[in-house]
C-alpha cells in the first residue's frame, strides 16, 4: 500500500480519539431513551425526508448510505478511535438546522463514494458534528 495523505480518511486513523471525547461532551441528547433506538427513528425520517431537501438530486447516493448506516450496523463503530457513527448521527439528526441538509447529504454521498468503511462513516459524520458546535 502506498503512503496515506491527508485527503485519505485512513491517515487519521487512531488520531480522532481525544476529538471524539470533547466533542461528546458537548452531546445533549440523553433524554432517558436508548440512543440505539433513536438511530433506527431517524433514519427512517432522514431516509423520507431526503427527496424534500433542496437540491437532493445532486447527493443520488445519500438514500444508499442511509441504508448502510441502518443494515449494515457492524460498520456502524470505527474502533480506530472509538467513535460509534449512530451516536454521532443521533446528535445530527437532533441538531442539524434545516438550512444544513445539504450538507449533511453530501457528507452521506462520501460515505458511499469513497468512504463505506467504519472510519470513513465516522470521519464524515464528525465532520457534520463539528460545524454545528
Amino acid at each position: 500500500m502506498g503512503t496515506l495523505t491527508k485527503l485519505d480518511t485512513h491517515y487519521y486513523d487512531g488520531m480522532l480519539k481525544d476529538v471524539f471525547a470533547q466533542v461528546s461532551k458537548a452531546f445533549h441528547m440523553w433524554d432517558g431513551r436508548d440512543p440505539k433506538e433513536k438511530f433506527l427513528t431517524y433514519i427512517w425520517a432522514v431516509r423520507r425526508l431526503i427527496p424534500y431537501v433542496p437540491n437532493s438530486s445532486k447527493y443520488p447516493r445519500a438514500r444508499e448510505a442511509v441504508d448502510l448506516l441502518e443494515f449494515d450496523r457492524k460498520a456502524n463503530f470505527d474502533s480506530t478511535d472509538n467513535i460509534d457513527s449512530e451516536l454521532l448521527f443521533v446528535y445530527i439528526f437532533e441538531n442539524l438546522p434545516v438550512d444544513d441538509m445539504g450538507f449533511f447529504l453530501e457528507q452521506l454521498e462520501d460515505i458511499v463514494v469513497s468512504g463505506p468503511c467504519p472510519q470513513g462513516r465516522a470521519k464524515r459524520l464528525l465532520q457534520v458534528v463539528n460545524s454545528l458546535l
